[in-house]
């Protein structure tokens, strides 16, 4: 074979698809959750393509797929609306629950159970670090108490159209746009605060 085939072939194995789906994700996910990265998004986008190389030569158990998927979505919406564990709990459990039943066709096409459970781990540890730091942040600001904010000025991370994302003293926030919509990297004006999300508005360039 050329090496082309043989690293195709390479790939074409059920601990090496899971690898690069779960690199695919954690990738994604990361890019999600801190717009304006960029890294993580390419190198996840990329195991995403390869990942879907993989899954299609193998025997797909398509609810196992589905399970991973929504794994994922729980750590985004805990990461979202921080629901102190409850849906970090529910996605760890989709996701060993998907991960054993990935492949069908017996114990050929079966996960290493031990890839299952150190992966569970980095990424259960992965999102406990990244919901004690938005808890912690959420504290924080609530100590602080919003009137303090308004007047403010921050920067738009994810674009305004007109709902996206700002930083803040270096914490995203939640953003609306009362005027229009305003492009990343564009400064605004903090005007209103309501249920953790800012209402903006575009900076007023001097002179």
């Amino acid at each position: 074979m050329s090496t082309i085939e043989d690293f195709l072939y390479a790939i074409s194995d059920p601990n090496i698809a899971y690898i690069l789906l779960s690199l695919a994700t954690l990738g994604i996910m990361a890019e999600l959750t801190n717009p304006g990265m960029i890294f993580p998004g390419v190198i996840g986008a990329i195991c995403l393509l390869m990942a879907f190389f993989s899954l299609g030569m193998l025997p797909v158990n398509y609810a196992g797929i589905l399970l991973i998927v929504l794994a994922f979505g729980l750590f985004i919406a805990e990461v979202m609306t921080t629901t102190f564990g409850l849906f970090t709990a529910g996605g760890i459990a989709a996701l060993v629950l998907g991960s054993l039943i990935l492949f069908k066709g017996g114990p050929l096409f079966r996960v290493n159970p031990w890839l299952i459970g150190s992966i569970s781990v980095v990424i259960a540890g992965a999102f406990i670090f990244i919901i004690t730091r938005v808890i912690r942040a959420h504290r924080r600001q609530a100590s602080t108490g919003w009137e303090e904010l308004i007047g403010k000025p921050a920067v738009v991370k994810l674009a305004l159209a007109p709902e996206g994302m700002v930083q803040f003293r270096g914490e995203r926030w939640k953003a609306v746009s009362e005027e229009g919509t305003i492009e990343p990297g564009q400064e605004v004006i903090i005007k209103k605060v309501d249920n953790l999300k800012l209402y903006v508005s575009k900076k007023e360039q001097d002179g």
